[in-house]
């Protein structure tokens, strides 16, 4: 579920995508065809880059919809990662990697490929005063702007239950849009703001 492709700077093709109970995989491309270059069989799915806990006796991976990027000026490749239930939880978080192949790490140093879990968490429920907040911002899009050199992710976001005058009000998803930063060793931050130039 949830595909996402990314060509390296080499010209390499990879396909990611992931189950809610298996975990991601990353599956190598013919540029050509835009075929696996192997699978010969159901077993030859692509490489596991992501999990949560032990994948065969964990059936609730509880995380989906990954997108890869590379970043040039600091060298990694990351992966961004959706967690839990999507209409309140819903929140990504991120690992990196020199190789697109993995193995994945978060800040801490986890091993996000074996199964630790992936930080830092870049967007989470919120609310300012006076306003009814955002849940469930996730399942990501990163891209680069290359005029600004600005970075984006764009993913859904919804509001809370219950918003006065919506009726449907966390059940509806809304594309919004918010301005990356990156930190001096090498990790984005995702602003709280939807991004408004």
């Amino acid at each position: 579920i949830d595909p996402s492709f990314i060509e390296t700077p080499n010209g390499e093709q990879y396909l990611i995508y992931g189950s809610w109970h298996s975990g991601i995989s990353l599956l190598k491309l013919d540029p050509t065809t835009g075929k696996p270059t192997e699978l010969n069989s159901l077993e030859d799915y692509g490489t596991r880059i992501a999990g949560r806990g032990d994948v065969n006796n964990n059936r609730w991976q509880g995380l989906e919809a990954p997108e890869i990027i590379y970043n040039e000026e600091t060298g990694y490749y990351y992966l961004f990662l959706a967690y839990d239930e999507l209409s309140v939880a819903y929140n990504t978080r991120v690992a990196r990697s020199e190789n697109i192949e993995g193995p994945y790490y978060g800040i801490n140093g986890g091993n996000v490929t074996n199964g630790a879990e992936a930080f830092p968490v870049l967007t989470h429920p919120y609310k300012f005063d006076n306003q009814p907040g955002w849940v469930g911002i996730s399942h990501c899009t990163v891209f680069k702007d290359e005029a600004s050199g600005k970075w984006f992710y764009s993913s859904q976001g919804r509001l809370p239950e219950g918003v006065p005058g919506i009726n449907a009000s966390n059940a509806v998803m809304m594309g919004q849009v918010r301005e990356i930063y990156w930190t001096a060793d090498g990790w984005p931050v995702v602003a709280p703001e939807r991004y408004a130039a």
